[in-house]
């Protein structure tokens, strides 16, 4: 099986190269049971005179745990009205005293769990895109690969403010190895968060991915930034975000972020409103739009968290 390989050596490097979440608490189902994740049902104008459609996207995952056996399943994904794509994930885990987890099969790579790019919270779209997502090169490669199968091991932990994750994955074939990381160090009213990802491909010039962000809080206004680079072969490319946040109440949250691709002088600039019914109902609205405002994509829909 060669679609790792020829993903991570052609498509994603382009993708990343020439055009360019947020964490929920876990919700008790009894029994062992809980889950973690959010779904999205949202209408999408692309705009270029495209049709408007409709966007069904989860990022979820479930669980069961005896305390110290057990297991997890997860999925990411997106369907349209044009067809759709979507990753799983899931292993036999093992819960030691201390609270930390070691996963067996196929967990999700590591890098996808701390410092998201907050534009993958106003858009769904955005969230299933590489590089300017935040996510994994694996992840992304899985979600565009019908048949793609990466087993390996992860480890979740946590030592005093900091929270991090580690794995290890192996393509089916052999043909492709990775070593993927992140973390989280909450400072104050803030956190520093960041990831590191390799990949090493037969006949492929390896490929390295990493990010840093800081996300923080003042009273009614939340605000952060954050950086990530791919590199491969001796070239490099980088996305920068900044981001600011006004929260004045417990229900609505208003924010704006600019995101600026690589050298070339390209950028994105969004605007966004959720406004949260109760702890797991929000409804949500976007727009992005170029650095030269010569179009436009809108965005409204609603999220469900659990």
């Amino acid at each position: 099986m060669t679609h790792f390989k020829t993903f991570l050596s052609s498509t994603a490097i382009a993708a990343a190269l020439l055009s360019t979440g947020a964490a929920f608490a876990e919700t008790d189902l009894g029994n062992g049971f809980t889950a973690d994740g959010s779904v999205d049902l949202s209408y999408i104008d692309l705009g270029s005179g495209s049709d408007g459609e409709a966007l069904l996207f989860t990022d979820s995952e479930l669980s069961w745990t005896t305390g110290t056996f057990g297991f997890d399943v997860g999925v990411v994904g997106g369907a349209s009205s044009g067809g759709g794509e979507a990753a799983f994930f899931g292993g036999f885990t093992y819960t030691f005293g201390n609270g930390d987890k070691l996963t067996l099969g196929a967990p999700r790579a590591a890098f996808d769990e701390h410092a998201q790019f907050k534009l993958g919270e106003l858009s769904t779209f955005v969230r299933i895109m590489p590089f300017i997502s935040g996510n994994s090169l694996i992840t992304s490669a899985q979600l565009l690969s019908d048949d793609l199968v990466v087993y390996g091991v992860r480890y979740d932990g946590a030592a005093g403010a900091l929270d991090y994750a580690i794995s290890l994955h192996q393509e089916e074939d052999g043909q492709a190895s990775a070593f993927s990381s992140s973390a989280s160090y909450a400072m104050g009213t803030g956190a520093v968060s960041g990831g590191l990802e390799y990949i090493d491909i037969d006949g492929v010039d390896a490929i390295t991915e990493v990010k840093l962000r800081y996300d923080g809080r003042a009273n009614q206004f939340g605000y952060g930034a954050g950086v990530m680079s791919i590199s491969s072969g001796g070239s490099s490319e980088e996305v920068y975000e900044i981001y600011g946040s006004y929260l004045p109440n417990d229900q609505l949250e208003l924010t704006a972020t600019a995101t600026f691709l690589g050298s070339g002088g390209d950028a994105i600039y969004g605007l966004g409103a959720s406004y949260a019914f109760n702890e797991n109902t929000k409804l949500r609205a976007s727009a992005m739009s170029s650095n030269d405002f010569s179009d436009a994509a809108y965005e409204v829909g609603v999220r469900f968290e659990f």
